[in-house]
């Protein structure tokens, strides 16, 4: 198992004795052996930087591997690496890969890989049988497998499924992350509809077809109980009906794409797919009002949405093109960039506190004797992602070839750490 020194950095963990101190970490055998201002060990090797941070290990709530089936496009390990590099020790996988995760087999084929990988391969179950939305899956049992939670990922369930479904999982405390989507308003749409969708000719997304579903979905849960977590929100009415249903005490929470709070419908003036992605890039408002919720709490989590696409689906017509972004790795200076001023202690929350909260999954804090499970990185270091740092298969992302403002050091998780 490696041993380390982190020199010099800022612990971020609420739960430490060590909260916003800035000390050196000694790690060995997979354990947090020492924190004090200064460590000096003959032989081990030392991690510096330009004014770390360290916190409990991210934890990313929505991301597609492709694996199985799709590995050209992305596999388990490229995955595991982007996602490592962009900071994450922890990563929910969606079920929408070929064959679906739907059944014990399949979920113990992600647990079973995600031992050899540099993060835990966090497998969702399947809602409905085939994604069909029509006849709800043998949830439990894939929850005995290890599903951290279930999800249709992009494609629509009929309402009395949910609401089985919501009644199903209440036997053991399972989580439902809904996609907010009504198909029969948004099918062919290829932007957000607006004034920009209409100057570029292309078919629109109306918002409302994500708060019609939301609303939908609140309105059984309110029958049901149990709870339900909405996935990629983007729009402001939809996050006005989450704030109310917090307000009136229902078990309800939310994440953000984290390129939704950066780029907005104007950044596809020149059809590049790139910018392609469900749910779509809105306008300038709607961005502004993701970003309020963010900071307000309205919003649990910040997710990358990692939905990586090959050649073949990205350099087409943009009508054709697939929707999809390669974001897994670029997650931290995304998030920089749309709220440069977001503290410390609000950015490892989104990231790690709540993820790991909603999925149940353990954070050791950082204090000598604790399992190390941990994130480096710095707000002031800057990067290029290109051929050389990129670690996803994927090239089709916004950020390709650009100068990136924070970035992530490395992951220690099971007893080694990953350099990024």
């Amino acid at each position: 198992m490696t041993q380390l020194i982190l020199k010099q950095v800022r612990i971020i963990d609420p739960q430490s004795p060590h909260h916003l101190h800035t000390h050196d970490i000694y790690i060995a055998d997979g354990i947090i052996q020492e924190i004090a201002e200064s460590i000096s060990k003959k032989g081990v090797e030392e991690i510096s930087g330009k004014e770390l941070a360290v916190s409990a290990g991210w934890l990313d709530m929505r991301a597609n591997f492709r694996d199985p089936g799709f590995e050209y496009k992305e596999d388990l390990a490229s995955g595991a690496r982007a996602a490592a590099a962009g900071g994450f020790t922890a990563v929910a996988l969606l079920p929408d890969t070929y064959p679906v995760l739907q059944s014990k087999s399949e979920i113990e084929y992600i647990r079973n890989a995600s031992r050899t990988l540099p993060i835990d391969a966090l497998p969702m179950g399947a809602i409905s049988r085939d994604l069909a939305g029509e006849e709800i899956t043998e949830m439990f049992d894939m929850h005995q497998s290890g599903a951290v939670a279930f999800s249709n990922a992009n494609m629509p369930v009929k309402a009395g499924v949910i609401q089985r479904a919501l009644m199903y999982v209440m036997g053991f405390d399972g989580l439902l992350c809904v996609h907010s989507d009504m198909p029969s308003i948004s099918n062919g749409g290829q932007m957000h509809e607006g004034y920009q969708s209409t100057l570029l000719g292309l078919k629109g997304i109306p918002d409302h077809a994500e708060t019609i579903a939301v609303n939908r979905e609140l309105e059984i849960l309110r029958y049901t109980g149990g709870k339900i977590h909405f996935s990629h929100l983007s729009t402001p009415s939809a996050l006005n009906s989450i704030r109310a249903a917090k307000k009136e005490g229902l078990a309800v929470s939310c994440d953000v794409a984290v390129h939704q709070l950066v780029f907005d419908d104007t950044d596809l003036e020149e059809y590049d797919s790139r910018f392609k992605v469900f749910p779509p890039f809105r306008s300038k408002e709607h961005v502004k009002a993701l970003r309020k919720a963010l900071i307000d709490g309205t919003i649990d989590a910040v997710v990358s949405d990692h939905h990586p696409e090959d050649t073949e689906h990205k350099q087409v017509e943009f009508d054709y093109a697939a929707f999809g972004i390669s974001s897994i790795q670029t997650v931290l200076p995304a998030l920089l960039s749309a709220i440069p001023k977001i503290s410390d202690e609000r950015l490892v929350e989104v990231l790690s506190g709540n993820p790991r909260r909603l999925l149940k999954q353990e954070t050791a804090k950082i204090a000598p004797g604790e399992v190390a499970n941990i994130s480096v990185f710095s707000r002031q270091e800057s990067w290029t992602l290109n051929k050389s740092s990129n670690c996803s298969k994927s090239i089709y992302s916004p950020f390709w070839m650009k100068e990136l403002q924070g970035k992530v050091i490395g992951t220690y998780t099971k007893g080694k750490w990953n350099p990024a």
